[in-house]
């Protein structure tokens, strides 16, 4: 019996997973060049199974588009930047 399938196509060899604390499992998923690497899975398995909690979700996007700036606009501290975007609304 599998697990399902995965919400995109990753590096396996780039991916790894330890056990912490004899009970937490932690899965590090490498991103394969299929899917934009700035872009966040709205859920792990394509059946849409294991989605991030919705504050969680809203905080990774936010942290990916401070990321994003940076890389945009190298030499400005970006660190106490604070974003007033409101990600849970469609783009118009």
């Amino acid at each position: 019996m599998g697990w399902g399938t995965l919400f995109q196509t990753i590096h396996v060899d780039d991916s790894v997973w330890t056990i912490e604390d004899g009970c937490l499992l932690d899965i590090v998923l490498s991103k394969s060049n299929t899917f934009k690497q700035d872009e966040i899975w709205e859920s792990l398995m394509e059946d849409g199974s294991y989605k991030p909690d919705p504050l969680v979700f809203h905080e990774m996007r936010k942290k990916l588009d401070l990321e994003r700036f940076q890389l945009e606009n190298p030499g400005f501290d970006f660190s106490q930047a604070k974003l007033q975007k409101c990600y849970d609304k469609p783009p118009v």
